[in-house]
């Protein structure tokens, strides 16, 4: 899909062009990489691969998603960088409609889990921040213990 990108002239990154740094250079690293030379690898004929990176460079919003699929084969990392490229080559990095950057963990507020039949919130809470932490209503059958 990079290499369509590029060859037809598809690559539209918007407001992200001040951030990139190396273009010319992807796109000289790619012209090898035809959708033919990669469907005997993919198993994606060509035209298919050319019609989809033209519907997705073309439409208003939409966003190339990874995670644990890319994550756990072999070229696991250029798997996830090459989702990232043709997100940021077609505009779609960080923009709504787009693939976001979601807030890291650590910096998200935490949630209590939702009261129900089989917990109760708020009893103890944690050591560090107070957080409120949940626990088993004694009314309900009790959570499985460590043997």
């Amino acid at each position: 899909m990079i290499n369509t990108l590029f060859a037809e002239e598809l690559t539209s990154p918007g407001s992200l062009v001040s951030y990139i740094n190396g273009l010319d250079e992807l796109q000289t690293l790619i012209e090898p990489f035809t959708p033919e030379a990669a469907a005997p690898f993919t198993g994606i004929d060509a035209a298919t691969v050319r019609k989809l990176a033209h519907e997705f460079a073309t439409a208003p919003s939409g966003a190339v998603y990874s995670r644990i699929g890319t994550c756990t084969v072999p070229f696991r990392t250029l798997a996830s960088w090459a989702a990232d490229v043709v997100n940021l080559l077609t505009g779609n990095l960080d923009r709504p409609g787009g693939a976001m950057f979601p807030l890291a963990a650590h910096a998200q507020r935490p949630q209590p889990p939702a009261p129900g039949r089989g917990s109760v919130i708020g009893r103890h809470h944690s050591r560090v921040r107070g957080y409120p932490k949940s626990a088993p209503n004694s009314r309900s059958r009790r959570w499985p213990t460590r043997s």
